[in-house]
């Protein structure tokens, strides 16, 4: 059920379905986002950004990643605003603990796993990202 009102939001072809578990989203995600219409709509907003027929996009951010190996680390330390970061536990293309490491050279930061969340967990897990963060907005 959800595939499908989301692929007819997206205007998603067959080939979309692998672009759907590429970004990790899974068919308990998928069940999640069933009731949330705003979460369809989300979904299909990243599948219709996503699409790369001409391979492009993949090609450009391959050769980011590789540049971005050969960067310094960044000074997570300087940072002086207070942060949050979220990350999805199952996330495939950026590893937990480096965010987690990011986050604890922070001042002043809070991490915040979502479990079983992919790289998408701020549109398949909202239910559960939302109160999150609304609470760190509200807090001294």
């Amino acid at each position: 059920l959800l595939r499908s009102s989301i692929y007819r939001a997206a205007r998603v072809n067959a080939s979309d379905s692998l672009l759907l578990k590429s970004l990790g989203v899974s068919r308990e995600d998928e069940r999640r986002l069933a009731p949330d219409a705003q979460g369809r709509r989300a979904l299909a907003a990243v599948l219709q950004a996503a699409r790369d027929p001409e391979g492009r996009r993949i090609r450009g951010t391959l050769s980011d990643i590789g540049a971005a190996r050969r960067l310094p680390r960044f000074p997570f330390a300087a940072l002086r605003a207070p942060t949050l970061a979220i990350h999805g536990t199952r996330d495939r293309f950026a590893p937990i603990g480096l965010v987690a490491e990011a986050a604890a050279a922070i001042p002043d930061s809070r991490f915040e796993p979502i479990e079983d969340a992919g790289h998408l967990c701020v549109v398949t897990h909202r239910q559960e990202v939302f109160p999150k963060v609304m609470a760190f907005l509200h807090s001294d």
